[in-house]
């Protein structure tokens, strides 16, 4: 493309015309944990969401382009980066959350399976989740707002960005740190 676009003079009636579109392979399953890209300049997208936007600056590689002396200067790709998500747990996550939600007539919820040994998160899900393909191309004002007026609140990751009460997982440490101290001897 751009020796084509460096020799524009010599090929009258030929335009390059260039543009991004992100496809997302699992857009709902994985939308709070990958998230999305937005156009932010011409040709230029930037994380918005999740990791997309939590590791931007490690993702985003370097347009081409050609100089005023007319040096092709090829495009950079960005760095990869590796997720500890097991594509096939965040799936069945994913689908026994959503189950578990309209059998219970609830509207939203999270959850999380971390390797207990040493950390990394297995799957991450939150619900409602959303079409971060939809972010891909031009996103209508009406989509939009639709999302934003949800009370389900789709584009909050219930898992990390609520505040919520320590559940039950957190009453070992509660009872370790009152043994501990001498309050307690039970």
């Amino acid at each position: 493309v751009l020796k084509i676009a460096s020799k524009k003079d010599e090929l009258p009636g030929i335009k390059v015309t260039t543009f991004f579109k992100r496809k997302y392979v699992y857009p709902y399953v994985l939308s709070h944990v990958v998230g999305y890209t937005s156009e932010s300049l011409p040709d230029i997208e930037i994380g918005k969401f999740g990791v997309e936007k939590s590791y931007d600056q490690i993702l985003s590689g370097t347009n081409g382009y050609i100089s005023t002396t007319g040096q092709i200067i090829p495009p950079v790709n960005g760095e990869d980066i590796y997720l500890t998500i097991d594509i096939n747990l965040q799936q069945k996550l994913y689908d026994s959350i959503n189950e578990k939600m309209k059998r219970e007539s609830l509207g939203s919820g999270g959850a999380v399976i971390s390797n207990i040994k040493n950390g990394e998160v297995l799957a991450m899900v939150s619900v409602p989740g959303f079409d971060t393909n939809m972010f891909s191309s031009f996103l209508s004002k009406k989509d939009y707002e639709k999302l934003l007026s949800d009370p389900n609140l789709p584009l909050i990751n219930k898992v990390i960005s609520l505040p919520q009460p320590t559940g039950s997982t957190f009453k070992p440490f509660v009872g370790l740190a009152l043994l501990d101290s001498g309050t307690i001897d039970k």
